[in-house]
Order: C-alpha cells, then structure tokens, then sequence
C-alpha cells in the first residue's frame, strides 16, 4: 500500500518543487520499497521453481517404484501371481510417499486399483496370467491379444483409461462376481494398473500417444 502511495505521489509531483531532503528521503523510502517488492516477486518465482522440481523428482521416483511394486501384474513380466494383501500395503506406503503430487485422475485410478486389491482379498479371489502360449504364441502383437481379451472377458471395447469406463468394468465385475476366474481377475486388475501407470507418464508431462504405448 505504502508503495502504491509513494509511485502516485511521485507520478504526481515535480521534484524542482520539494526541499532536496525531503525529495532525497522520498526517492530513499521508494527505492527501499521499490526492492523490497523485487526480492518479494523473486523470492515466490524461486519458491515456485523449487516446488515444480520436487514435483517432478517425486513423480519420476514414483513411477519408476510403481514399476518395481506391480512387475507381476505387466504384460512382459515374470509369472509370480500378485498377493493382493501384500500389493495393497505396498502400494498404499508408495502412496503416502508420492500420492500428494498425483495428477486427479491418477488419484482416482489409485484408489480404483486400491478397490480391487481389497475386495478380491475380501472374496479370496484368485489371479493368474494369461498362458504364454495365448499371449505370445500367436502372429498377432501381444499387445493387440492383450487388449482382445479385455474385450472378451471385459467387454472393454477401446484402450481408453477413462475413469468412469474404468470404474464401470470394475462394477460389472463385482455386480456378478466370479472371484474364481482367475484370468479374468487378472486381466481386469491389469488393465486398471496399466491405466494409473499411463496416467504417471501424463502426469510427467509426456504426451496421451507415449502413455497409451505403457502396457
């Protein structure tokens, strides 16, 4: 305010006309605030510098322990079957970690594959990977055999890792649940995770096409 004041007087006033220890005094006190605003302005740029850093260091971090956490549950990963309890726990210390500097959708998804997680646990369901001879045994890419069986077992008709398509296979699913089909519980689980996965990729700025390639 004081500053406001200072910039209008002196806008308005001729310095020929005030005693040069008054004007002198003036031009000290504006100069004084004058600064004071500068440093003022540079010191919240540098506090939004180091916050957008922290930002992506956290993110990187983040998405590359979610890799680690959640191998088992990759189309190229090892054929270990995921202990939903144990996945849960794990995920939710990551998320304590990292989940402040989630983008929203990535926070939705989260707790989607979070919802999962609990309720097969709940239900004793059982997972288990796709045969390998059905997966890469074929002429078609194992992506496209991937996406077919979201298709089949799903119904999930495009890739899209919209959260409310995502939440409507998972409400079908426990709707009519059939906690003992072991491929199709993975197959849902797998795709849900793929899509918080692709959401991290957004969330680190990279474009939908270098996402939608995360599988």
């Amino acid at each position: 305010m004081i500053y406001l004041l200072l910039s209008d007087f002196m806008a308005s006033v001729d310095a020929k006309t005030l005693v040069p220890e008054i004007a002198a005094l003036i031009i000290a006190v504006f100069a004084y605030f004058s600064t004071r605003k500068n440093q003022s302005e540079l010191a919240r740029h540098q506090a939004a510098i180091k916050k957008f850093e922290r930002l992506e260091v956290s993110r990187s971090e983040g998405y590359e322990e979610i890799w680690k956490l959640t191998d088992s549950l990759n189309l190229f990963g090892p054929t270990t079957e995921p202990n939903t309890e144990d996945l849960s726990t794990r995920l939710k210390d990551w998320y304590f970690k990292h989940g402040l500097f989630l983008g929203k959708d990535s926070k939705k998804r989260y707790f989607l594959v979070q919802e999962i997680l609990n309720y097969a646990t709940l239900k004793s369901a059982i997972f288990r990977r796709p045969a390998a001879n059905e997966l890469y045994g074929s002429s078609e890419r194992p992506i496209k055999v991937l996406r077919e069986l979201r298709s089949e077992l799903l119904g999930a008709k495009t890739n899209s890792g919209e959260v409310s398509k995502l939440n409507s296979y998972v409400d079908i699913w426990k709707e009519k649940p059939n906690q003992k089909d072991a491929e199709k519980n993975w197959v849902l689980l797998q795709f849900v995770l793929s899509k918080f996965r692709s959401g991290l990729i957004k969330d680190l700025g990279f474009d939908d096409e270098e996402a939608e390639n995360e599988e």
